[in-house]
């Protein structure tokens, strides 16, 4: 609405702290809530991963980072931190630690991350007809096709980051 697009305006000028028009990596830090997400880290890395800054067309425009596809598409790109196109094991157990921190044991996390790679993948595997699995039944990464099928029942609403305070 013309209310949401005022107060998405206010917010990038407010957070645009150089006025230049454009919103830079240290801009977005200065956002309190994201400032202690314990995975700010990974969700600026995605983020900022082709360019240096956003404008204000990029910062809200609905057709581009606010579809389904393209959030999907950046959460992918935030997990998959060695941009291999896929996501590994090791790359969900890194996030795992960060999101935990010292409340999980690590031979946990890491089962933990296991599971999730391996369910995910297997859950696609059925969905769409595919019978054989990897030798030794050990799956260690998931592709974007597999990654989007598994949150195929997360909301968009849940998929998005409110910059309207």
């Amino acid at each position: 609405s013309k209310e949401q697009l005022q107060r998405l305006y206010s917010r990038f000028i407010a957070l645009d702290k150089q006025s230049e028009g454009s919103l830079r990596r240290e801009d977005l830090e200065r956002i309190p809530e994201l400032y202690v997400n314990p995975v700010s880290q990974f969700l600026l890395d995605a983020f900022f991963r082709d360019r240096n800054e956003i404008n204000f067309l990029e910062f809200g425009r609905p057709t581009s980072i606010n579809r389904r596809e393209a959030k999907l598409r950046f959460l992918f790109d935030m997990y998959d931190l060695d941009r291999d196109g896929v996501i590994s094991v090791d790359e969900v157990h890194r996030m795992l630690e960060e999101l935990l921190g010292r409340h999980g044991r690590p031979d946990q996390v890491l089962s933990i991350a296991r599971r999730i790679v391996h369910e995910a993948a297997l859950d696609y595997a059925a969905a769409n007809g595919v019978a054989e699995m990897p030798s030794g039944g050990q799956i260690d990464s998931i592709d974007f096709p597999a990654f989007e099928h598994a949150m195929r029942n997360v909301s968009d609403h849940q998929l998005s980051i409110c910059f309207l305070s």
